[in-house]
């Protein structure tokens, strides 16, 4: 019994910490969780068709104007969308090397899917979220 009892604190130490902690070294942190995807938003991957930099003109009562970028897109998944076209305005510059101004470019971002089922034209507000 005497054996046991000298063991007894060790065992109880390996329990309660992460064996790197029992020799002196800190433990790495547990990997961060993946971001959940909001209920009413799925993934959707398109195909970027085209992009016109200033393609719409909004003029407002007092003489003032905006412009918008415009990318249209292809939708490729999910399936109840695919072969979907899309227009995305741009409300906010688009970067020179932007996927979003490359024809050809594969996207993937979460969006609300009757937006995209009641919509051909979004503001990129809607779309902004990648996929996770």
């Amino acid at each position: 019994m005497s054996r046991l009892r000298d063991v007894a604190p060790f065992c109880v130490l390996l329990a309660c910490c992460p064996p790197a902690q029992v020799h002196g070294q800190p433990s790495p942190p547990p990997p961060a969780p993946e971001p959940p995807v909001p209920a009413d938003k799925i993934p959707v991957h398109a195909t970027v068709l085209e992009f016109k930099p200033n393609a719409v003109h909004d003029s407002y009562e007092g003489g003032g104007f905006a412009t918008f970028h415009l990318t249209r897109l292809r939708l490729t998944a999910p399936e109840s969308l695919a072969g979907r076209e899309l227009r995305v305005l741009h409300d906010r510059d688009v970067p020179d090397g932007s996927p979003w101004r490359t024809p050809d470019a594969d996207l993937c971002f979460l969006a609300r899917e009757a937006d995209l089922t009641s919509r051909r034209q979004l503001f990129a507000g809607a779309l902004a979220e990648p996929c996770p």
